[in-house]
């Protein structure tokens, strides 16, 4: 998936290429040599955010070279001077990382969100491997200049609680909606997960806020099905 994910790019130059294939590929070996690659972080740094993973598989499966993983005040620096910036992570999904992430100030006592109005040449790119329709809309509005290129979008339909939710098989929905609502009630468990989103989704290595909290909870009247 990640690979998938980041081949969304070189696609994206060829169609602005119009379909020129062999300038397209001049452009896409000048991108491969000159890119930056960073994580999403957030507001405050994590040294467990997936994001950290996501630099390795660049590395191990993309071939890209260690030197052009950087933190994100590299990446902006370097995006200053004209190199192409790629974030990676797994997940958007209420948006809010990435955008805090975007106007993060760094060591330069400046974020990408401050230079994309007075550097509209600023090339940035997002690839996440999944990203929710409602999440996109906001990283759209709030992070000018940053081109998403999701591998899969998610709609409200996924999220489990919804009465039109495509989860379920349609004979259960509306017994097991009303089961997670009743169990999670009783267990005192946080019934909607970060932004209300309350997806049924993990991936091997993480487990996003956005997911059913019945699903990752821990306590002692509690056995998680999935570790966050």
């Amino acid at each position: 998936m990640f690979i998938h994910a980041f081949e969304a790019i070189p696609r994206l130059i060829l169609q602005r290429r119009a379909g020129d294939r062999p300038s397209a590929q001049l452009d896409w070996a000048k991108f491969q040599k000159r890119v930056l690659i960073t994580h999403v972080e957030g507001e405050r740094a994590s040294l467990t955010s997936s994001g950290h993973h996501y630099d390795r598989l660049a590395r191990d499966l993309l071939d890209i070279s260690p030197e052009q993983i950087v933190p994100l005040h590299d990446a902006l620096e370097g995006a200053l001077d004209g190199r192409p910036v790629v974030f990676v992570d797994d997940f958007i999904g209420s948006g809010a990382q990435l955008i805090e992430t975007w106007k993060k100030r760094t060591s330069i006592r400046r974020s990408f969100y401050d230079f994309t109005v007075p550097n509209p040449t600023l090339e940035a790119y997002y690839c996440p491997l999944i990203a929710t329709e409602a999440g996109m809309a906001e990283v759209q509005s709030e992070c000018r200049g940053l081109t998403i290129l999701p591998l899969h979008v998610l709609g409200n339909d996924y999220n489990v609680l919804e009465p039109e939710s495509s989860v379920w098989p349609l004979e259960l929905r509306d017994a097991g909606i009303a089961m997670i609502k009743r169990v999670a009630t009783a267990s005192g468990i946080n019934l909607y997960g970060f932004g209300g989103l309350s997806l049924a989704l993990a991936f091997h290595n993480s487990t996003p806020d956005a997911t059913l909290p019945l699903f990752h909870h821990e306590s002692n009247q509690w056995e998680p099905l999935i570790r966050r």
